[in-house]
């Protein structure tokens, strides 16, 4: 992205996705621990990367209207500029954290030319 490359999205590019900042987070899941509400609230999966596929393919709309419920103090505060901000910051911290790994970043290419033969760009 810093370079200016384009970014593979999966699906169509129209699901709807929410992003939410550790720090919220963390806050309402302190929140549901020891929570009498939760328990048994929790569905366990051996196949999770089948499930986060269909998950990322097709809009569903994720909300906090059940953490609110359990955890009425809860509130998001942070913004997602401030999110983006930390995640380069982190990466830029070290050295290391910035190594493009080629075999990747040639398959991502590979990926977007093909697709763009198919569908091309205006």
């Amino acid at each position: 992205m810093l370079q200016g490359k384009k970014v593979i999205v999966h699906g169509d590019g129209s699901s709807l996705w929410t992003l939410t900042h550790h720090v919220d987070f963390a806050k309402g899941f302190v929140g549901l621990l020891g929570n009498a509400r939760t328990v048994g609230d929790a569905a366990h999966d051996s196949r999770w990367g089948v499930g986060l596929m269909g998950d990322k393919a097709h809009s569903l709309i994720f909300d906090n209207s059940k953490i609110k419920r359990l955890v009425p103090d809860f509130a998001a505060t942070i913004l997602y500029a401030r999110g983006a901000q930390e995640v380069m910051a982190w990466y830029n911290a070290d050295p290391a954290r910035r190594k493009i790994k080629a075999d990747f970043d040639q398959l991502c290419d590979r990926l977007i030319a093909s697709y763009e033969s198919i569908w091309p760009t205006t």
